[in-house]
């Protein structure tokens, strides 16, 4: 949603801004303290409500902010801000998603799929044991899943440890999920996989 990548834009430069000490370089640390808390407590509306203007191209993202706005929530005169950071610029990119195309911008980090993850885990560990040894049929008693399952899932450990990085770090381009990773379209090569999911 647009709304939520300009909040997280927005919210993410100024608190940069604002601790850094160069959106109000006057201000003392106490003073610091209290306002940092107060941007911290402002939701996503309230967020939206600091801006004036958007301009949006397909490669970035400017956003002008409402000087006497900032200054009210800051709680510190408009003198005292550098108007150069209320005008906040941000490369942004189109990602690919199962349903649709999602904006968003260059530096996000998104949230990881846990169960992803979890998946991806558990599929390494039934390799260590087959390795140790034990059969899938073992495997199916041990964890209550049938085989099928077991051998579908078991492709998610011989994924790139580049994909696997990034799958952890929230950074993938694409939303990747259990089903799409298990799916007979995924190559097996690292090169190919990491050009199908990470561009």
């Amino acid at each position: 949603m647009l709304e939520q990548l300009l909040s997280e834009i927005v919210g993410t430069r100024l608190s940069e801004a604002l601790t850094q000490f160069r959106l109000a370089p006057e201000m003392k640390p106490h003073e610091l303290n209290d306002a940092t808390d107060r941007l911290a407590a402002v939701d996503t509306k309230g967020t939206l409500d600091l801006i004036t203007r958007v301009d949006l191209s397909e490669a970035r993202a400017s956003v002008q902010l409402d000087v006497v706005k900032v200054a009210m929530l800051l709680q510190i005169d408009t003198n005292k801000l550098d108007l150069e950071y209320l005008r906040v610029e941000e490369p942004v990119v189109l990602r690919k998603r199962t349903n649709g195309t999602k904006l968003t911008w260059v530096g996000y980090k998104g949230e990881p799929n846990h169960a992803l993850i979890r998946a991806i885990v558990t599929a390494q560990a039934w390799v260590d044991q087959i390795k140790a040894g034990k059969t899938i049929n073992e495997l199916t008693k041990a964890h209550g899943i049938s085989s099928t399952m077991i051998w579908k899932r078991i492709s998610l450990a011989f994924l790139s440890p580049k994909l696997i990085a990034e799958i952890i770090g929230g950074t993938t381009i694409q939303e990747l999920t259990i089903e799409m990773l298990i799916s007979k379209d995924v190559p097996l090569d690292w090169e190919d996989q990491e050009a199908l999911f990470l561009g």
